[in-house]
C-alpha cells in the first residue's frame, strides 16, 4: 500500500543517508533529508527504498491519495426494531365472544 507519509516513534537513519529523521515523506521533494520517492506499507513493516523499518518503530502513516479514494459506501438501511409487548397483568383472562 503506497504511502505519503511516515512519522516514527523515534529518531532512525533516513535510508542513504547518513542523517537522522524523525519521519519520511514521499509528497515534498524539496525536503531532501526526509524524501524517499516510494514508501511502501507492507507486512515486514515501512519499505523505503532498500531499508525496512518494522512497525514498532512506526507512530503513524498517511496513504497517498491514490489509495485513499475509493468508492462511495451506500447506507445500509437501519434494522427496524419492535417496541416489547405491554407486559400482561395477571388475572382472570378475558372471555373472547
Amino acid at each position: 500500500m503506497r504511502l505519503a507519509r511516515v512519522i516514527f516513534t523515534e529518531s532512525c537513519e533516513a535510508p542513504g543517508a547518513l542523517n537522522r529523521v524523525a519521519y519520511l515523506q514521499s509528497t515534498e521533494p524539496a525536503r531532501r533529508d526526509s524524501y524517499v520517492e516510494i514508501l511502501e506499507l507492507t507486512p515486514l513493516g515501512v519499505v523505503a527504498l532498500n531499508e525496512i523499518y518494522p512497525l514498532h518503530m512506526v507512530r503513524r502513516v498517511t496513504l497517498a491519495a491514490q489509495v485513499a479514494q475509493v468508492a462511495p459506501v451506500q447506507a445500509a438501511p437501519l434494522p427496524s426494531v419492535e417496541a416489547p409487548a405491554a407486559p400482561r397483568r395477571p388475572g382472570r383472562p378475558r372471555k373472547v365472544q
